[in-house]
């Protein structure tokens, strides 16, 4: 076996699975890739390196287990507390209708002023 071969497969994988927790923003194909162009620049583009299929599964579950869990249905949607102010510390969640018909409506104070101004300006 050859371990130099093993040690390469590892350190893009683990570096696959780390990115996937830490950055839950970016997609795990474009995370794979940066990884593969990060090991090809120290180690040169002929070195062998894990196929994103083989990863794929493993770092998907991975960004899983610091996820919350997908709602059973869209009555027990919540949104949590940090969702529902923006930064500036103004409320954000306008609209969170109860029941199977659910609607939630997003928009910053300043943002429902423009809109009104906006359909004033039409009228």
């Amino acid at each position: 076996k050859n371990t130099q071969f093993s040690a390469h497969f590892d350190q893009v994988i683990s570096g696959v699975k780390r990115k996937a927790v830490e950055d839950r923003k970016t997609p795990i194909q474009q995370i794979y890739d940066d990884e593969v162009i990060k090991f090809r620049r120290q180690y040169g583009t002929a070195s062998a390196v894990p196929v994103f299929d083989y990863i794929r599964p493993t770092a998907y579950r991975k960004r899983q287990s610091v996820l919350p869990p997908l709602p059973k249905s869209i009555s027990s949607i919540v949104v949590p507390p940090p969702l529902k102010i923006t930064s500036m510390g103004q409320f954000f969640l306008f609209c969170d209708t109860p029941g199977n018909d659910k609607i939630l409506g997003f928009a910053s104070p300043d943002a429902m002023r423009f809109l009104g101004k906006s359909l004033d300006d039409i009228a």
